[in-house]
């Protein structure tokens, strides 16, 4: 594994609220397919627990009940291990390859053999926004049902939110 920076690792918690939340979010695009996912884990360390979905939509969906796939995993024990190679039980891995710029995930439906997405996302350095930065991810979508049945290639820009920006999330 590269060497990180302090943001692709876990932060102390700045106070005991149960609540005190930290994200990552990566999202893709392939507009040819008209298609957008999500790999979204986040982590409520004081409560030593995380959560994590997986959603990918079309024009015909745009909530979790109406679109392509979506499966969301709650309570979950975060593992014993750093947030910058971790793999969490509900199917979703990422590593981080470069300091804060580059990160390979993965995710498998842990229910079934239903869904496979491997990326590499390369993210700037520069936020867009208090918490976003602009990247762009490279990979493929493999899915049996769902998403087309198909491999599906991914290579779009979307948008990432790092752990950097830990916070409360209610």
């Amino acid at each position: 594994m590269a060497e990180t920076h302090p943001d692709d690792e876990f932060h102390p918690p700045t106070n005991d609220d149960p609540y005190w939340t930290e994200t990552c979010w990566f999202t893709f695009t392939v507009p040819e397919r008209r298609l957008s996912g999500q790999l979204y884990p986040f982590f409520r360390t004081n409560q030593r627990v995380a959560a994590g979905g997986a959603y990918f939509w079309d024009e015909k969906g745009n909530q979790p009940w109406n679109c392509l796939y979506a499966k969301n995993f709650w309570h979950l024990p975060i593992p014993d291990q750093p947030l910058s190679d971790i793999t969490l039980p509900n199917g979703i891995h990422y590593r981080c390859l470069a300091p804060l710029t580059r990160y390979e995930l993965r995710y498998d439906d842990p229910d079934g053999d239903e869904l496979h997405v491997d990326l590499t996302s390369l993210r700037s350095r520069r936020r867009i926004t208090s918490v976003r930065r602009i990247s762009i991810s490279r990979g493929a979508i493999r899915a049996r049902s769902g998403c087309g049945g198909s491999e599906i290639p991914v290579g779009r820009v979307g948008l990432g939110e790092g752990s950097g920006r830990p916070g409360t999330l209610e």
